[in-house]
């Protein structure tokens, strides 16, 4: 266990890591983009907002289509008056901050949330950059590819993990901060039906107020009308996606299920059923999602902590609820990118709140049974995204990938985390607090 004076020698030296962790990635893809006009994705959204602001159809920009809702091209339109250079180079400096600001405000939830019972006790000096620091290195290579190829996952991670923050004090802004993500990607649906789950009814409320609000915004540059037929050529997209027929003429370019880029579960279900069993795609997906919540219930009974009988809002502020929400938040974003129809490597950098509950238990006085397993969950993570690409068996590889393997290792991992962090809240549990389900 790191003691206080311990965790306070190596604060400067972790603040410092991270600064030069960043720094190097800030400048390293900046010169790329200046001197060798990197654009990766990017040049797809700066060629929609370009489309949008020069009247044009969006989702037929640049050399495969827009494939988002409107909202994003909306909000580059500042960036089309500028050559794709610079609008590239603003993008990613408006990236790296909120990758920073999700890295440590994330650790300072499960910090505030899994270490302290509650909210007046006295945190831990130095270790939240040091959860930061450990939690940059183990989700190096999902860092690395969201900043390089400047997507947009980084914003759906900064809403969860902002929401998060929110959920007791500010519910609305948790509420609105998910409802405007959904309209860049369809990844923080999932957080919705946790907050009904949870009674959780005015970030609920507001959830939905922004979603629509941030759909319709786009009408003030493109009109209603067009903003709608944008709003279904998406969701057709999406649709579309998992083999469902909108009988429409024109919908967004999105990956199929089955496609090969997908580290899903459910594509690698997909995958292996396609030819043979096609009709028991939807229903293995489902058995899947299915067993691993008569897992967790099993784990839930075992430490007498309740899956769902839980109180109204007021009543999860204290233990166990208040260490409980954050450990099923990141089961959520997990749960949105292994089941997802078209997972991608770079969707995988959600992973990041996982590992950074990872790294806090870690951290923060787990005796050395429960280390065990958070440690070979690294390890399982690093073989999966940074090991299993580099053999040299190309048949083992190819058959990794098909099954849906990340997708399988990273629900594998969280599990992990989620079995070591039910533990430890009910290790922690405040002197003469009863267990919930205790008889």
């Amino acid at each position: 266990m790191l003691t206080d004076q311990r965790l306070s020698r190596f604060r400067w030296a972790a603040i410092i890591g991270i600064a030069l962790y960043f720094g190097f990635f800030y400048f390293e893809i900046l010169h790329r983009i200046l001197f060798q006009h990197h654009q990766s994705d990017f040049y797809h959204f700066y060629a929609a907002t370009v489309a949008m602001s020069q009247g044009q159809d969006i989702y037929l920009s640049g050399t495969h289509g827009y494939v988002y809702p409107p909202l994003l091209a909306f909000l580059y339109l500042p960036l089309s008056h500028m050559s794709d250079v610079a609008a590239a180079a603003i993008a990613l400096t408006i990236n790296v901050p909120l990758m920073i600001a999700s890295l440590l405000v994330g650790a300072r939830v499960a910090q505030s949330r899994l270490i302290k019972k509650t909210d007046d006790e006295p945190s831990k000096p130095g270790l939240l950059p040091l959860v930061a620091i450990l939690t940059a290195a183990i989700t190096f290579g999902r860092i690395k590819a969201e900043l390089t190829i400047m997507q947009t996952d980084v914003i759906v991670l900064a809403a969860y993990v902002f929401a998060i923050y929110w959920m007791d004090r500010r519910p609305a802004l948790a509420g609105v901060a998910l409802g405007f993500a959904m309209n860049i990607k369809y990844y923080t649906l999932p957080g919705l039906f946790y907050l009904l789950l949870r009674r959780r009814w005015r970030a609920s409320a507001w959830f939905g107020i922004a979603a629509v609000f941030f759909a319709l915004l786009p009408a003030l540059k493109v009109g209603l009308h067009t903003d709608l037929q944008y709003i279904s050529i998406a969701s057709g997209g999406v649709l579309k996606s998992i083999g469902v027929q909108t009988g429409q003429d024109e919908t967004a370019r999105v990956h199929g299920i089955t496609d090969s880029l997908s580290v899903s579960i459910s594509s690698g279900i997909a995958r292996v059923a396609r030819h043979s069993h096609p009709g028991l795609i939807t229903p293995l997906t489902g058995l899947a999602i299915l067993l691993f919540v008569i897992m967790v219930a099993w784990w839930y009974r075992r430490r007498h902590l309740p899956l769902f009988n839980w109180p109204e809002k007021a009543g999860q502020r204290v233990w166990p609820f208040r260490q409980l929400i954050v450990l099923e938040w990141a089961g959520i974003m997990i749960a949105s990118i292994v089941f997802s129809p078209d997972s991608n490597m770079r969707h995988m950098v959600l992973v990041l709140f996982t590992n950074t509950i990872a790294a806090t238990l870690l951290l923060a006085g787990l005796d050395r049974r429960a280390k065990i397993p958070i440690v070979l969950g690294f390890l399982l993570q690093l073989f999966a995204f940074d090991t299993v690409g580099h053999i040299h068996n190309e048949r083992l590889t190819n058959a990794f990938f098909y099954v849906g393997g990340h997708g399988w290792c990273i629900l594998t991992f969280y599990g992990i985390v989620l079995w070591v962090g039910l533990r430890e809240v009910v290790v922690r549990r405040p002197i003469g607090s009863a267990l919930p389900l205790a008889a």
